[in-house]
């Protein structure tokens, strides 16, 4: 058998091997990534962005169906549009 490993919070031995949690793998992911955190910061970002843009078109002929049909009742009569 191999040489067992301290037990760290949330990790577990499985033979000489320890398992680490995940959350403390994404830690260290990020550690290792200083010098691109400001890139996938705005990667987040822009991805979020598309993602909204993405949907945005869905949500417009929603409100115009809404507009339509229900007139006077609608989301943006209630905003004070006419």
């Amino acid at each position: 058998m191999g040489k067992r490993l301290k037990d760290k919070a949330n990790d577990q031995i499985i033979g000489s091997k320890v398992r680490y949690n995940r959350e403390w793998a994404l830690y260290r992911l990020f550690g290792y990534n200083k010098s691109w955190r400001r890139k996938a910061f705005r990667a987040s970002v822009y991805s979020t962005l598309n993602k909204l843009f993405d949907i945005a078109p869905e949500i417009l002929i929603g409100v115009a169906v809404d507009l339509v049909v229900k007139q006077e009742d609608s989301f943006l009569s209630s905003l004070g549009f006419d």
